[in-house]
């Protein structure tokens, strides 16, 4: 080749051929520095959409540890029963006192930390929270009230067990103990 010298114009660019050196004029460096911040543009969005995610996976971790520990615990550890006499289940409508009476007890794993009671009648619904632990293996005799003509006659009684778990009160609704049909004490 020889050393002649060529120009050529692209657009805004000067362009020198000098034999075998191609020499691009200082025009030339803005499309690297373009690339540059693209590059630097695209890492930082990245990084922010991986904090914002790490966040988004970290929350939905914890709720989901949460919500499992206390449904392993209720299904697992929860098992409330009625004493039962001559075969005859401890729980009865007095009348006279305008009550129910029942006498539970806790053949689970784990303490229970109260009972929320729900009396449902043909005119209204009797809810009630029985505010006494029952540890494991014992027993619990207590009563809430419920009058015969204010809520009618009595069709279900419902006892739903809470806990404790990481400190905080939960019902264990899946482990409702249910008794329909309640007898007249005697």
């Amino acid at each position: 080749m020889s050393n002649t010298k060529k120009e050529a114009h692209s657009g805004k660019r000067l362009i020198r051929f000098t034999g075998t050196k191609v020499i691009l004029s200082k025009k030339a460096v803005s499309p690297l520095i373009a690339t540059v911040l693209l590059i630097a543009f695209a890492v930082a969005l990245g990084a922010v959409v991986m904090n914002w995610g790490r966040g988004y996976v970290d929350d939905t971790t914890a709720f989901a540890t949460e919500k499992s520990n206390k449904e392993i615990r209720c299904s697992m550890d929860i098992n409330l029963k009625f004493i039962e006499f001559n075969d005859i289940k401890q729980i009865c409508l007095d009348n006279g006192t305008n009550s129910i009476n029942f006498t539970l007890q806790n053949t689970g794993t784990v303490g229970i930390e109260g009972v929320k009671v729900q009396a449902i009648g043909n005119s209204s619904i009797v809810d009630q929270d029985v505010n006494r632990s029952i540890p494991i293996a014992s027993i619990l005799k207590d009563y809430i009230n419920y009058s015969l003509s204010g809520n009618g006659s009595l069709k279900q009684i419902r006892f739903t067990p809470m806990i404790k778990v990481e400190g905080v009160k939960m019902l264990c609704a899946q482990n409702a103990l249910v008794k329909e049909d309640v007898d007249i004490c005697t």
